[in-house]
């Protein structure tokens, strides 16, 4: 039994995550301009959608990283 190694799509979107958390921090926001307002606010939403995406693909990685070490607990280590 081998085990994939760290999945990089989740290193990537990460990384991917910090720079857009970043660019929101650093973005000016008009707020008597409603495009402005709705510009920054599909920026919002869309660093929630990718956070929400990592955390269930983090998930199913760590879930597989228990059911390889309960293999191994059960097989290896008697």
């Amino acid at each position: 039994i081998s085990m994939k190694p760290v999945d990089p799509w989740l290193d990537y979107m990460a990384n991917e995550i910090e720079r857009l958390e970043t660019e929101l921090k650093n973005t000016y926001v008009d707020e008597y301009s409603q495009s402005s307002v709705d510009s920054y606010n599909t920026k919002v939403e869309n660093v929630k959608t990718k956070i929400s995406l990592y955390n269930i693909k983090l998930e199913e990685y760590n879930n597989a990283i228990d059911k390889y070490n309960n293999i191994l607990d059960k097989n290896c280590y008697k």
